[in-house]
């Protein structure tokens, strides 16, 4: 799997790379959220915190479509109401999207998260402190351009279409309901409890792992930019437990190279 993620990452930034553009733009955003998660199988508690984000990517307008890339860190910390047990959360992303001009302002098309990370530990749960998702899915994806005088605003939404999901965590229980069924758990097999190994990945339909993104980008100069984004997941890997998170945040981006 991992020589299928090379593979397309060489594809994908050389194309950007030979193909010419009418115009191209590689930016940088720094920005704070306030983010949120819950995971039934656990517990019914619900964790709050804040947590800071940066933004890398490159985007591409062409004669009638849009592209681009984008890497994506989340760091942060949070806590249940109520508890004095704290969780700290790295969350890297890399996604690639191509949109097609439908008219002047908008542009439909598809975003593709090739690998997403998200590893949270909590303090005070010794052996059962770690908590590692591993996915990567297909999104379709709208965007709108508007203008509040001489100022260009950018609206865009991801709904998720289909994804392949892997759990890792330290309760058997949570494992992927097929795992369990099938007898396969075992906490020495590495194809299983590690997020690179082959087993317990899952094709899961936008019904069983729900994934809205939203963004608003203000331009505030040539330069700079004001973004605002809201991103929800909730899925189930073991059924009736679902596993929810989300992050709004608001960020500088600023644009360092322009063509």
């Amino acid at each position: 799997m991992w020589k299928i993620y090379l593979s397309v990452l060489i594809g994908m930034f050389m194309s950007q790379m030979l193909y010419g553009q009418e115009s191209s733009k590689t930016y940088l955003d720094v920005g704070v959220g306030r983010s949120f998660f819950q995971d039934q199988k656990y517990s019914d508690a619900k964790w709050n915190g804040v947590s800071g984000r940066v933004d890398f990517g490159n985007e591409e307008l062409r004669k009638n479509h849009l592209r681009g890339w984008n890497l994506q860190v989340n760091v942060g910390s949070e806590t249940p109401k109520g508890h004095s047990h704290s969780a700290s959360i790295v969350n890297p992303s890399l996604s690639y999207f191509y949109l097609r001009q439908v008219n002047e302002k908008l542009y439909l098309g598809a975003n593709w998260t090739i690998a997403n990370l998200y590893n949270r530990s909590v303090s005070g749960l010794g052996n059962n402190s770690s908590f590692t998702d591993f996915s990567s899915s297909i999104s379709l994806r709208g965007s709108y351009d508007l203008n509040i005088g001489k100022k260009a605003l950018k609206i865009s939404a991801d709904v998720g279409l289909v994804s392949l999901s892997k759990m890792v965590i330290s309760f058997a229980y949570s494992a992927p309901q097929s795992t369990l069924n099938d007898g396969k758990f075992n906490f020495q097999d590495s194809s299983i409890d590690s997020p690179s190994g082959k087993e317990g990945f899952q094709w899961m339909a936008p019904w069983d792992d729900l994934r809205i993104k939203t963004s608003i980008q203000y331009a505030l100069s040539k330069r700079f930019d004001l973004v605002y984004r809201w991103e929800y997941r909730k899925y189930e890997l073991v059924k009736d437990y679902p596993t929810m998170y989300g992050l709004n945040s608001l960020s500088l981006r600023y644009n360092f190279r322009l063509r």
